[in-house]
């Protein structure tokens, strides 16, 4: 599965290193493409456990997150950077943020922290991207991933089959999937 996804993120960046002129589109699109593939990619690895533990918490970080983030919208009204008059006031939190955060800090915390190095530089681009795109203010990227990690940290348990060790070697962490 790590494998899909660092061919993902290779063909994306492929395509954006190609473009002489990167635009604020392709970078959005871009984007917009991670924020679903970070979470699907945790999503996929709570499949290859035995039982459903890490696929309902994973449900419950991101749902429970994703229904926060809407009703935050609802409550600041705040215009985001390209808001033109009629347009609805919902740039705080940002939403893709969140779902970008929530795929990596699950994979982080039930996984260990090499497994999510490359989720997180995919979350971090896609907060990006919303900057980048007159989207969302700094501070609206920040309010997604910071309220995507609480509900992930509230939610989210150490995969039973993954253990901390330390040895003269060093510290680490063992983890086993089946595929």
């Amino acid at each position: 599965m790590s494998k899909i996804l660092i061919s993902l993120i290779t063909c994306f960046s492929i395509l954006f290193l190609q473009q002489k002129s990167a635009t604020a589109r392709s970078v959005r699109e871009i984007g917009d493409a991670l924020r679903l593939i970070i979470p699907a990619y945790g999503f996929g690895l709570s499949m290859n456990e035995e039982g459903y533990d890490g696929a309902k918490q994973f449900g419950a970080s991101i749902l429970s997150s994703q229904i926060t983030v809407e009703a935050l919208k609802k409550i600041t009204h705040k215009k985001r950077p390209d808001y033109k008059e009629g347009d609805k006031m919902d740039s705080f939190p940002s939403g893709h943020a969140a779902a970008a955060f929530s795929g990596a800090t699950f994979i982080h915390k039930r996984y260990g922290l090499k497994r999510a190095i490359l989720p997180y530089l995919g979350a971090t681009f896609v907060a990006y991207s919303r900057v980048e795109s007159d989207r969302h203010h700094v501070s609206d990227v920040v309010g997604g991933a910071v309220v995507a990690s609480l509900y992930t940290l509230l939610f989210v348990d150490k995969a039973p089959n993954t253990t901390l060790y330390a040895d003269s070697n060093g510290v680490g962490i063992n983890y086993n999937l089946k595929f």
